[in-house]
């Protein structure tokens, strides 16, 4: 009976550890998401990954620094361009000189947050085009609710599992007591076995719920902040400014003018220094 009750015990175990490793696999999604965030901003109103903007394209940056300068001084540059440049650095020097002499943003951002940039820039790829009637429509719905229900199956049977190792431990339990001439110990009901277990196993119970606990609260902190934001929003122009040659003609990204808009549910007016930086720019084209 001990070997039986071993066997469950590992078993148990296996799946935990199983559930933990598809887990972590899942969650490289989620990262790759945090770099696309962290794109969109801190680097999208003058960069993009393929294309040259107000800055260069992205794609193979990090390459082209450790080819002609360091690892080092890349990740000082997207932090403090102008300490780069400070210091001497020729590559950095020519990169200021080829792009009009153009002051970048300094971004408080960690190695991390900066690795985790590239690997969104590295792997993105353009959109694809709205797919005509008859063809796949919803395909990003679709993979929302394939998502969803990733969880939902590895919660249930994680249910599963933990119900019936413990009806099965209970009842060679009870068989074992009887081959000893003990009395069997009665069966519980779900909802016994169930708060049975959370005692024995409190301080897990415990450190599980204060996790979920922080883990609602900041997707509800998330959920709140989305309230009262509206895509294609367009409000009464207060001044006559030809947004169709800035955002249409050259392509400039609407959060390099607003760049209070990702963290605020006013877009804003950009200041004199953003628009006379702009200008520049546009008059050496």
């Amino acid at each position: 009976m001990k070997i039986a009750s071993s066997f469950i015990s590992k078993t148990f175990k296996s799946f935990v550890v199983a559930t933990f490793v598809l887990t972590m696999g899942y969650n490289d999604h989620a990262i790759a998401q945090d770099g696309e965030k962290l794109f969109q901003q801190n680097c999208a109103s003058c960069h993009k990954p393929d294309k040259d903007m107000t800055g260069p394209a992205l794609q193979g940056a990090r390459q082209r620094w450790i080819d002609n300068s360091t690892e080092e001084n890349f990740y000082s540059w997207v932090r403090n361009s102008q300490g780069v440049i400070a210091s001497g650095d020729s590559y950095a020097n020519s990169l200021f000189s080829k792009w009009n002499k153009s002051v970048m943003t300094a971004q408080n951002l960690t190695d991390e947050q900066i690795d985790a940039v590239f690997v969104y820039v590295e792997e993105y790829t353009p959109p694809v085009a709205p797919t005509p009637a008859g063809g796949e429509v919803g395909a990003v719905g679709a993979e929302e609710e394939s998502s969803s229900w990733f969880w939902w199956i590895i919660g249930g049977l994680l249910v599963v599992v933990i119900f019936s190792v413990g009806g099965i431990k209970g009842q060679l339990n009870n068989i074992s007591r009887e081959q000893d001439g003990l009395q069997a110990l009665p069966q519980e009901s779900i909802g016994q076995s169930a708060r049975r277990w959370a005692w024995e196993n409190r301080g897990m119970v415990g450190v599980t719920s204060f996790i979920l606990m922080i883990i609602l609260l900041v997707a509800g902190m998330w959920d709140l902040m989305e309230i009262g934001v509206y895509e294609n929003y367009k409000p009464e122009q207060p001044i006559a400014y030809s947004h169709e040659l800035h955002a249409g003609k050259l392509g400039i990204d609407c959060k390099y003018c607003h760049s209070s808009v990702t963290k605020s549910k006013h877009a804003g007016i950009p200041s004199v220094n953003v628009c006379m930086n702009c200008d520049r720019d546009c008059k050496n084209l």
